[in-house]
């Protein structure tokens, strides 16, 4: 279902960061990998690697945020969502540079 009001919230904190994103991306896939036939491929790792850099265009965008000193209420928004992306951000980086580490964790779910 979708949520525009949170499409609207997220564009509020994040601002319209794809533009960052795409910019970022097709610099990235100008050096990844090609297959034999020169097709562009991903691997596990370079989504995370992809994710990461999306996550960094976000904290970007936060950032710039809080330097034009928003109001308290928005600046507290804007550092719940920078430490959240910043989390995520390192968690993308290290998934990327530890593939093969990532992939052998064991997921304990608790009832």
């Amino acid at each position: 279902m979708i949520d525009k009001n949170l499409i609207k919230e997220r564009k509020s904190i994040y601002g319209d960061n794809f533009k960052c994103i795409a910019k970022e991306w097709s610099t990235m896939m100008s050096v990844e990998n090609h297959a034999r036939d020169d097709a562009l491929y991903f691997t596990p790792a370079s989504v995370a690697r992809y994710m990461a850099k999306m996550k960094q265009c976000r904290i970007d965008a936060i950032n710039e945020k809080l330097a034009k000193f928003p109001t308290p209420n928005v600046a507290l928004k804007l550092h719940a969502s920078l430490k959240d992306s910043m989390n995520d951000w390192d968690n993308y980086k290290w998934i990327a540079d530890n593939y093969e580490e990532y992939e052998a964790l064991w997921i304990y779910l608790i009832d």
